[in-house]
């Protein structure tokens, strides 16, 4: 079967090009056409190689996963052999790590191992929402529909943290300088003018004493934070994998946090019910979509609730019901509109797209104030510091004016 290089044109108008192994040209269009695409020129090319670059760049960890299934989705609705697209998807593929596991994957279906299974045995690289959904595209004879689903939900998965990382740099950098001019304060400017304000035989205001016997202290045990710091990033990961119950208390804990417990608690609902609709859609029976979306929450508390509604569904419990201790009010009334409805699926793709737009200002309001906060905080210290030091010395300095 020969393989084109081609360019095309979508339903916007963009123009992409790719790679693509049809029987001819003709067969070409029309797979290109049931993705959407008019085919606007093809050439033959000699080697079968499938470029992966994609048409949506993205720099973020799943990129190669992303890459994956949009070229298998483009190469199955073409008629290739699933084995032939993955070995040909993989020459593209980095880093290399990625690129043999794929190769591991195509000698274990070549092996006789089903197509679910062989990507299980790569649970690091394809999380439990991936495998439901190839399972069921599987079941179905619908592998190209499930790599197309994952495509763009990956996608959207790898925009939303993409947005998150890009809002959260000016903060993080105001607040690593804030507390760089703190300890430089501390440790350097404010022990000389200690020892010149301690050198006049005067008592000092009390906001002073307290600010020498702060940056006394400070001089101290500034090794305490960064070491009590260093043994928590090792010390809570390492109980998290030993205990269960720990992870779940210290993620519940994490979503009380004053507006940052806000903003996990909406990115992490945003991302199940993106997750749910995919699934449900897809033809994954609903106790197993509750419990699969539950996972991408990344978050313990989260995942036991999601595994207790799917045990209430097992009770007989509506849907709608079922969601009661995960999901906002306006969520569970539209998803009871579905269930009288009968359209379950549609309402879920919805209710998808409310809540990501709910993190999304979520985010955006946190963050409104965080900046603010941050700059009050750091000035609010140097003015303390400026009049503590500052009202002793003109205190000092008035008698001698006045006897001039």
């Amino acid at each position: 079967m020969p393989a084109y290089a081609y360019r095309a044109t979508s339903q916007e108008g963009k123009i992409q090009k790719g790679l693509a192994q049809a029987e001819h040209e003709t067969a070409l269009a029309l797979a290109l056409k049931k993705s959407g695409l008019e085919l606007i020129e093809a050439k033959v090319k000699t080697k079968a190689y499938i470029s992966l670059r994609p048409t949506t760049r993205s720099g973020g960890t799943l990129e190669p996963q992303i890459k994956l299934c949009h070229q298998l989705a483009t190469m199955l609705k073409a008629h290739v052999p699933l084995t032939e697209a993955l070995r040909l998807a993989a020459e593209g593929l980095s880093p290399p790590l990625f690129q043999k596991a794929i190769q591991e994957i195509v000698k274990d279906i070549e092996g006789g191992t089903p197509v679910t299974p062989a990507f299980a045995h790569h649970a690091s690289l394809f999380d439990p929402v991936f495998l439901a959904l190839l399972e069921t595209g599987e079941a179905t004879g619908s592998l190209a529909e499930a790599f197309s689903r994952l495509h763009e939900h990956l996608q959207w998965q790898e925009e939303m943290m993409r947005r998150l990382r890009h809002a959260l740099r000016y903060p993080l950098f105001l607040l690593a300088l804030a507390m760089g001019v703190v300890g430089f304060m501390m440790l350097f400017v404010l022990p000389q003018l200690i020892d010149f304000l301690s050198s006049f035989d005067k008592e000092l205001p009390l906001i002073t004493r307290i600010l020498i016997a702060g940056a006394q202290l400070f001089g101290l045990l500034w090794w305490l934070l960064p070491t009590l710091l260093a043994l928590m990033i090792i010390l809570i990961p390492w109980q998290r994998r030993r205990s269960v119950r720990f992870a779940s208390y210290t993620d519940a804990l994490a979503l009380r946090l004053p507006g940052f417990g806000a903003v996990l608690r909406a990115l992490a609902l945003a991302r199940m019910a993106a997750c749910l609709s995919l699934l449900v859609k897809g033809g994954v029976d609903i106790r197993r979509s509750i419990e699969r979306s539950g996972k991408t929450t990344a978050n313990r508390f989260l995942q036991d609730m999601a595994g207790q509604a799917a045990q209430r569904v097992i009770q007989g419990y509506p849907l709608s019901q079922a969601l009661d201790r995960l999901f906002p009010p306006f969520v569970l009334q539209m998803l009871k509109v579905g269930e009288k409805s009968g359209t379950l699926g549609e309402v879920l793709d919805s209710t998808a797209k409310a809540l990501d737009q709910e993190a999304r200002e979520t985010v955006r309001s946190f963050l409104g104030i965080l900046e603010p906060a941050l700059t009050l905080c750091v000035g609010a210290i140097m003015a303390w510091i400026v009049l503590a030091v500052l009202g002793p010395v003109y205190g000092l300095l008035t008698p001698l004016s006045q006897g001039m």
